[in-house]
């Protein structure tokens, strides 16, 4: 017999008290599923409330750099893509190219390399990017970012712009604020 039964116990009473201690097991372990349940949920509250303060404060969470680094991405390969079919095609203030594929058409590729069929803007960026001895897709780049930054077209960053341009490079968002 177990030794925390007396031991005049019926087999009726040892029934009875195996019971009772299953059936106290049961609702302590329902307690504990609640508790689990709840904490779950507390949980879940506290993640959210973390979240709102941080976009209150302008903090960035492990998701949002996240996609913040995939949108940065995507931007410069689209960008990249721009520049390239810009320049590639030689064509930027003239008709468009009549490409197929993805590909200037064969007329259009005996002067794919002319320099006369380049803006004087984008000659001046290549000779840029040959003196600085960087390649010239990076340069042309480097243009397109500087021009989405110059909003007045002046070809300098001015102060409102820079402050922009800086600020977009924090990460820092700003909404309806001004920052001096």
């Amino acid at each position: 017999m177990a030794r925390h039964l007396p031991a005049d116990s019926s087999s009726f009473e040892i029934e009875r008290q195996r019971r009772e201690m299953i059936d106290h097991v049961t609702q302590k372990a329902k307690r504990v599923n609640h508790i689990i349940k709840e904490l779950g949920h507390q949980r879940r509250d506290l993640v959210k409330s973390r979240h709102d303060m941080m976009d209150i404060l302008g903090m960035d969470t492990k998701k949002k750099r996240k996609k913040k680094k995939a949108d940065v991405a995507r931007e410069e390969q689209q960008a990249k893509s721009a520049d390239f079919m810009r320049c590639a095609t030689g064509f930027k203030n003239k008709r468009m190219s009549a490409m197929v594929d993805g590909r200037p058409s064969d007329r259009e590729l005996v002067h794919f390399f002319n320099q006369d069929s380049v803006s004087p803007e984008d000659k001046l960026v290549r000779e840029t990017a040959k003196r600085a001895n960087i390649k010239i897709l990076d340069a042309e780049a480097i243009k397109y970012q500087f021009d989405k930054y110059d909003a007045d077209g002046s070809g300098e960053i001015e102060k409102g712009e820079f402050k922009t341009l800086f600020l977009k490079l924090l990460g820092v968002r700003v909404i309806n604020l001004f920052i001096f």
